[in-house]
């Protein structure tokens, strides 16, 4: 995530039109030109719920070529991105970002929140240029990455006939699209991505987007507890839980080697570390199913691959980190499921839950972190802190779950506590990131996943960090939005998996 700090004075407040276009939304008319339409549904729904209308009240113009403003509006739109959390010392203007942008255009709105909310536009951006599918697939995902939706460099590769036609940037985004189901390719197996996207084409992708964010967890059992297996490696100092159908697991131990860059003598093994692969309990030579591949990398290894110093492997994607400790780096190689083996879709699942680790070390060993650990007694769990957040408060707030599509307008149907940890340098002149935790029971996470209520305006539902047999905890989506000094701190500290359920 890039580091932008905003400067406090005055208030921005906007509200985004729902519309593809920038005409007002007709939430009750019913397209008469969508019958040859083979998303005719997914655009009436994505038009229900007020993220795309149609040149007219009657009209949508499916087959219309998109435009880069159109575009733009449809993603802010469909991720719920705005400009509630900051404050500008003045009124922001399209041209402040987009030199070509008018600043009285439909769109403007909708530049000035997208300028803001990391979407990677060139400053040159022509509004009126048509989008081809490359690129709106491009900037659609840069969008879901940026908001830790999507995780491009685990994905596999996927056989594309026309691949060369794709430019090198925009081959991740468009590979990610596919795999997840947000892009088809066509019957012969290509993606045509230079040829220009139409509206309906955007939309169905919007649809299926919005249809991957919001895809059920994995299945609990009635009491909603998960049977767990944990490996634990004390030579390196972490911790893995599995499924408890791995129990039984073996770990095939190897190497990684990293090769110089530019070597005019042609590639050198210059670093390498240790391969830890995870193997389930059913896996045989004859039936080999997906491991779990592990690279552990000292922090000078780790920071050198970051800096090109060496590389691992021919793919121009390097490894994707997990997490880490003060010691080490653990990483996932690039496209460890590229041959798609029996249970990868298991690994995939396994992944999205944070089941790595780092073992923080006790007593006067090497390598000791200083820490500080709250304690919640009444909904049993522990948040592991750095100790420079000792002497840190706990501000207690709730969220409330508003009905969907209840006609007398939104209703709070649900709630439950926000536990905010503050930092104790905090002040009101100088505030710093909270760490907010929102607490559901079991229940009502599964009532949110099935989208019988929602949480705020964004389409986005709160992540969630661990769960015990009665509590989900969970992180507001878009919890540091307006980048507060020391929100890079709380990233960090909650990519290490800092909090756990007290038996």
């Amino acid at each position: 995530m890039k580091s932008r700090k905003k400067l406090l004075s005055l208030s921005t407040a906007a509200i985004l039109s729902l519309t593809i276009a920038g005409q007002s939304l007709a939430a009750t008319a019913v397209f008469t030109d969508l019958d040859l339409v083979a998303a005719k549904d997914k655009i009436i729904s994505l038009q229900s719920q007020g993220i795309v209308s149609g040149v007219s009240n009657e009209l949508f113009q499916p087959n219309a070529t998109l435009s880069a403003a159109q575009g733009i509006q449809l993603i802010v739109n469909a991720l719920g991105l705005n400009l509630d959390a900051i404050r500008f010392v003045k009124a922001p203007l399209a041209s402040d970002y987009f030199a070509k942008a008018k600043n009285d255009a439909w769109y403007s709105q909708s530049f000035i929140i997208a300028a803001n909310n990391g979407l990677k536009l060139p400053a040159d951006l022509d509004p009126d240029q048509k989008w081809t599918k490359a690129t709106f697939t491009n900037e659609l995902l840069l969008a879901l990455d940026g908001h830790n939706i999507m995780h491009m460099m685990k994905l596999p590769a996927i056989e594309i006939k026309d691949r060369a036609e794709i430019a090198l940037d925009d081959l991740a985004p468009i590979q990610a699209a596919i795999y997840k189901g947000i892009a088809t390719l066509d019957a012969d197996g290509k993606f045509h991505p230079n040829t220009e996207i139409t509206r309906a084409q955007a939309a169905e992708m919007i649809f299926n987007t919005l249809k991957y964010i919001h895809q059920p967890s994995a299945p609990i059992g009635e009491t909603g507890q998960i049977g767990q297996t944990v490996y634990e490696n004390p030579q390196y100092g972490f911790r893995f839980t599995l499924p408890d159908s791995w129990k039984g697991y073996t770990i095939v131990t190897d190497k990684w080697e990293g090769l110089s860059i530019g070597d005019p003598q042609g590639d050198k093994i210059v670093e390498s570390g240790a391969k830890l692969s995870i193997r389930h309990p059913q896996w045989t030579a004859e039936q080999p199913r997906q491991d779990i591949p592990i690279l552990v990398f000292t922090v000078d290894q780790w920071n050198k691959l970051q800096q090109d110093k060496f590389h691992i492997g021919a793919a121009p994607i390097g490894p994707s980190e997990l997490t880490r400790s003060d010691k080490y780096v653990f990483a996932l190689p690039a496209r460890y499921n590229f041959a798609y083996p029996d249970g990868y879709q298991e690994v995939e699942d396994i992944l999205k839950n944070n089941p790595i680790q780092p073992i923080i070390p006790v007593g006067g060993q090497t390598g000791q972190v200083s820490q500080t650990v709250y304690e919640n007694s009444q909904y049993g769990f522990r948040f592991t802190l750095p100790d420079s957040w000792k002497g840190y408060t706990i501000v207690t707030d709730k969220w409330e779950g508003l009905s969907i599509g209840d006609p007398q307008g939104d209703k709070i149907v649900e709630s439950g506590a926000k536990l905010n940890i503050r930092h104790p340098q905090w002040t009101a002149e100088q505030p710093r990131q909270d760490i907010p935790i929102l607490v559901f029971t079991v229940d009502q996470w599964n009532k949110l996943q099935q989208d019988k209520f929602h949480i705020g305006a964004a389409p986005i539902g709160p992540s969630e960090l661990t769960r015990s047999d009665k509590y989900v905890f969970a992180l507001p989506a878009r919890y540091n939005f307006a980048y507060p000094d020391g929100y890079q701190e709380v990233e960090d500290i909650l990519k290490n998996n800092p909090i756990q359920p007290i038996k």
